[in-house]
């Protein structure tokens, strides 16, 4: 950094650093106001008021537009403003670093390497805390798309093809939620036996199923199921049909971000049992077992598959792992499904879903897990 930009930052950060000027911004964060507005709210004088608000002013926070006699004032800078103060209400605990860690920094500082093997998949300490918030992101994205803060359904379903969404849109009983503020997504609310659920279709790939699953339980989703299309290994069973997930083989990289290397990521016994209980009891077939999420669907090789199917794997998927990895480091209940639907293109018939009827069952079996996760959870 130059010192003409630290000075510049400096002089920003001063111009925050006194408790009236905080309160003003965040006065202003939500909406302008005249002078005479904010003293109505903060216990200071008309003058006082004023002379923070050239404070501010002069460091390029905030503006003003005159009205007749009045000075109405807006934050012009509202990204930065509105990040200070979400970062400053994280309360970030302070970090403490060993002999060892300060050791290591050092070492790499000097260009040597502080790591014991060449997969930075391996790298990462699971116990430390993230930087990159969906809390602080979601919050900026709110503030500047103007939304209204947003609870999201209780129960919510990731439909990573986008065909359940697709056809709930098209007999109705799907209705766009206008105050989601995240980027690339879509939240539909629909109900199914009196209980209202949130679901967004497209989020294919482990990372992003993850991001958007990290998303929608930081405002509000209390439990969450996913849906996926899936290849079909062993050569005994016929598509269509559905796999309850009760462990994922973690041949993807997003799992290993929450969770120390392993083989798989398993799902909760306990909520597997319940979900598989229930759907019984609702003549609602589906095969419990085991599955194996890839990042590379099109590297699916002959002897990879012959390997997989030798273990008891019985479907190919691109997100279980990564979500179940997720629950289970961030203590969050996750069912996994995968809608069996192919042999990897060597059927004439891959593919068939089943049309709506098959939509409409994937439905009541998703909806049944969420009623049971919800349950569970409280």
């Amino acid at each position: 950094m130059n010192l003409d930009t630290a000075n510049v930052w400096a002089d920003v950060l001063k111009a925050l650093a006194h408790p009236t000027r905080l309160q003003i911004v965040a006065e202003l964060l939500k909406g302008t106001k005249c002078v005479t507005d904010i003293q109505d709210i903060l216990p200071a004088s008309q003058a006082n008021i004023s002379q923070h608000l050239t404070v501010l002013r002069h460091a390029g926070i905030v503006s003003f537009t005159q009205a007749g006699s009045q000075r109405c004032y807006y934050v012009c800078r509202p990204k930065l403003a509105s990040s200070v103060m979400a970062l400053l209400a994280e309360d970030e605990p302070v970090m403490c670093k060993s002999k060892d860690d300060v050791n290591r920094e050092k070492l790499s500082a000097g260009g040597g390497t502080v790591f014991d093997n060449d997969a930075p998949l391996l790298e990462h300490t699971h116990t430390d805390e993230p930087v990159f918030l969906p809390g602080n992101m979601l919050e900026s994205a709110r503030i500047q798309k103007n939304l209204p803060p947003l609870v999201v359904p209780a129960g919510c379903l990731l439909d990573f093809d986008g065909e359940l969404v697709d056809f709930l849109l098209r007999t109705g009983e799907a209705e766009l939620e206008p105050s989601w503020p995240c980027f690339h997504t879509r939240l539909y609310r629909w109900r199914a036996n009196e209980t209202e659920y949130g679901i967004i279709g497209g989020t294919v790939g482990a990372s992003f199923a993850v991001l958007v699953a990290e998303e929608l339980f930081t405002l509000g989703c209390q439990a969450l199921v996913t849906i996926s299309s899936a290849g079909l290994l062993p050569e005994n069973l016929q598509p269509p049909l559905f796999l309850l997930i009760e462990k994922a083989l973690r041949d993807e990289g997003t799992s290993y971000h929450y969770l120390p290397p392993e083989r798989f990521a398993q799902a909760s016994p306990t909520l597997v049992e319940a979900v598989a209980k229930r759907l019984g009891d609702a003549a609602l077939h589906v095969v419990r077992g085991t599955s194996w999420t890839t990042d590379a669907p099109f590297r699916e090789t002959l002897k990879l598959i012959s390997a997989r199917r030798d273990e008891g794997i019985i479907a190919v998927e691109m997100e279980a792992a990564a979500l179940l990895a997720m629950g289970t480091a961030l203590k969050k209940p996750v069912i996994c499904f995968a809608h069996i639907t192919n042999a990897m293109a060597t059927r004439d018939d891959d593919f068939e879903k089943g049309g709506d009827i098959g939509n409409e069952t994937a439905l009541k079996v998703c909806a049944t897990a969420l009623s049971v996760l919800l349950e569970q959870n409280h």
